[in-house]
């Protein structure tokens, strides 16, 4: 099983949208969780089983130029 870390979004099984991770505790296998649209009560205690990633969500970085080659380096 993959283990949550505190500021990632995830899903929660059963439940719409996403959610991100506030804390985290593996001895009782459980996190909070704050829902990542606003107004949104903190979901305390849910089960690590039932907190999946979000394996579609873009990533934050940005894209790469390919170096053509043609610079001015000297």
């Amino acid at each position: 099983m993959r283990f949550p870390v505190v500021r990632e979004r995830v899903r929660v099984q059963g439940r719409n949208g996403t959610f991100l991770v506030l804390s985290l505790d593996r001895a009782r296998a459980v996190a909070d969780l704050i829902p990542t649209a606003k107004g949104g009560p903190v979901e305390e205690d849910v089960p690590l089983a039932s907190i999946l990633p979000l394996v579609d969500e873009p990533r934050d970085d940005p894209p790469q130029a390919e170096d053509s080659g043609s610079g001015t380096a000297q």
